[in-house]
Order: structure tokens, then C-alpha cells, then sequence
């Protein structure tokens, strides 16, 4: 029964992702043509490797933590297949079908239910703790002389606070009593990271961190000559932004409230129209990134299913050779 519901679902899902791809990639294009002069277009050619490399980390990140919590071990390549597949559904409000997604297909790779659920939670909170707070940091030295400036050492603060108490053996005990007492969370500590874990989880998120600044400071660069300090700033305000899209949840990938973040930052060293050019290029090139690795990964997963169908109905070895 549920093999049946999830095959009725599946196709009217992907029509729902699709269209809404669709309805961006068509606003993006309308964009794109008001955009002013791009004066270095070969700079998009390392931002489009960065913006892939961002992605494939942000798989790496999921995988991780999935290994960290769950004892199922599949290869690299249906991980990855599972995550870039899922990743698509981003594009939908609230992004229910990325998670939706990722449940599905994880558990068809072995993973419990549970860890799965728990893996979302920590990339989520990982990713926009660690580029929120470093990016605070840095705005709160570049950016000193500006009006609100004391904002950035706040919000860092909040945020190295807040991974630090999810990495304390305390908080952990703590979570460990509370499920105790509640039957329905009995389960919760199993799902648990440990400080290393953690640790390397926080790793690898400053890896794709580094990368999709990089990614949109290429970008900007590509219309205006920027500084060191001005490359500083943007890529710092661009992974702000993009923690704040996160933590958008209700919002397909944080629209509208990434590029108010970025624009309102932007503003501050190079003209509007350029920092708003900057957002629609960058979200217009991850579109077919996304839908490259998301068609990889959805490929993928159908071999897969294919292969596991022929083996299903293929003969023993003993019955052909007997015939």
C-alpha cells in the first residue's frame, strides 16, 4: 500500500517542483534582460564550478551526518544520487518535497526514518549557523564605521553560542533526561551528534561556505572592479543572506528574503542596480546547476530501479543451468 501511494505521489510531486522551476527560470530570464552591461563575463565560467562545488559539499555535509547517526553504509554515488534528486524540491514553498525527498529516498538506501528527520535538522542548523556567524564576524570588522555596525558581533555571538551548546556533553545529557520522560522521544538520543562529529559536520559546512561566497563574488566582480575589502564584504553579505533565506523556511529557497538581505548590505559599496543585477545572475546560473545535478541524481536512482527490477525477475543460476 504505501509502495502504491508513494508511486501515485511521485509523479504529481515532480510536476509541482517542475512547474515551479519552470515559473523561475521564466522570471529569471525576464530579469536577465534588464540587467546592466556584464564587463567580465568570464568570470561566470569559475562561478558556475563554484556554485556545483557548493552543492556537491552540501551532499558530502548530509552524508556525513547520515553516517554519524545511522549505521546503514550506501555508496557515495546513491547518496549523492538521493541528496541531488531531493535537492530540486527546494524550489517549492515551504520545500516539503526536499525533505519529503530525502525521507523517501534515504530510507530506500536503509536509513531509519529517524535519522534521516535528524539530519535535516543539523544541516539546516549547521548551515545557517556557520554562514551566518562567520559572515557576522566579518561584517562586524569590515563594516564598523556603519551606522548599526555593533548588529554583526551580536549575531555572531548568538550563533557561536548556539553551536557551542549543541556541541556541550551537558546540553547532550540534558536532551538524554528530557527524552526519558517522554515516551514518544525515546528514540531522540539515539539521534544525537557527538562533539567530533559535530566538529567535522561544522568542517565541511565552512567548506561550502567559502565556496558559494566565492561563487557570487565572482559574479559581482563581473559587473563592477571590486576591492579586497569590498570582495570581503560581498562575500561575507552573500552567505548572511543565505542563512537568512534558510531560516526562511516558508519561502521556495529563501526568496525575497536573501536578496533584501543582500541588496540592503550591498548598497553599502556599489550601486543598487548593480547589487540587485549581482542577486538575479546568481540565482538565475544556480538554476541550471541545480536541475543538472538534480537530473543526474534522479537518473541515477531510475538505472538503479532498473537494475534492481531485471535482477528481481532474472532466472537463478541454477534454474538456467539446469535448462
Amino acid at each position: 500500500m504505501r509502495r502504491v501511494l508513494v508511486r501515485s505521489l511521485l509523479p504529481l510531486v515532480a510536476l509541482v517542483v517542475l512547474g515551479a522551476i519552470a515559473m523561475r527560470l521564466v522570471a529569471g530570464v525576464n530579469d536577465i534582460r534588464s540587467l546592466p552591461a556584464i564587463e567580465r563575463p568570464w568570470l561566470i565560467a569559475p562561478a558556475t564550478i563554484a556554485l556545483f562545488g557548493t552543492l556537491v559539499t552540501y551532499a558530502w555535509l548530509w552524508r556525513t551526518i547520515v553516517f554519524a547517526i545511522d549505521r546503514a553504509r550506501p555508496s557515495a554515488v546513491d547518496s549523492f544520487g538521493a541528496f541531488t534528486c531531493s535537492w530540486l524540491g527546494r524550489y517549492v514553498p515551504t520545500s516539503a518535497p526536499y525533505v519529503a525527498g530525502k525521507i523517501v529516498l534515504g530510507e530506500r538506501l536503509g536509513h531509519s526514518r529517524g535519522a534521516l528527520v535528524a539530519s535535516v535538522v543539523y544541516e539546516n542548523v549547521l548551515v545557517v549557523l556557520v554562514g551566518g556567524g562567520v559572515s557576522a564576524a566579518v561584517l562586524s570588522i569590515m563594516l564598523r564605521q556603519s551606522g548599526a555596525w555593533y548588529l554583526w558581533p551580536a549575531v555572531s555571538a548568538a550563533c557561536a553560542a548556539t553551536i557551542l551548546l549543541i556541541m556541550s556533553p551537558s546540553s547532550q545529557r540534558l536532551i538524554t533526561a528530557f527524552a526519558r520522560g517522554v515516551p514518544r522521544l525515546a528514540t531522540l538520543p539515539r539521534y544525537q551528534l557527538s562533539p567530533t562529529e559535530l566538529v567535522r559536520a561544522t568542517a565541511i559546512t565552512s567548506v561550502s561556505v567559502v565556496l558559494n561566497a566565492a561563487a557570487f563574488t565572482l559574479l559581482l566582480a563581473s559587473f563592477v572592479q571590486l576591492s579586497v575589502s569590498d570582495a570581503i564584504i560581498a562575500a561575507a553579505a552573500f552567505n548572511l543572506a543565505g542563512a537568512a533565506g534558510v531560516a526562511a523556511v516558508p519561502l521556495p529557497s529563501g526568496i525575497v528574503v536573501r536578496e533584501a538581505v543582500l541588496i540592503s548590505i550591498l548598497q553599502l559599496m556599489v550601486p543598487v542596480d548593480v547589487a540587485v543585477a549581482a542577486a538575479v545572475l546568481v540565482r538565475f546560473i544556480s538554476i541550471p546547476v541545480d536541475l543538472l545535478l538534480g537530473a543526474a541524481g534522479a537518473l541515477h536512482w531510475r538505472l538503479s530501479a532498473g537494475r534492481a527490477a531485471s535482477e528481481r525477475v532474472a532466472p537463478a543460476p541454477a534454474l538456467r543451468d539446469a535448462a
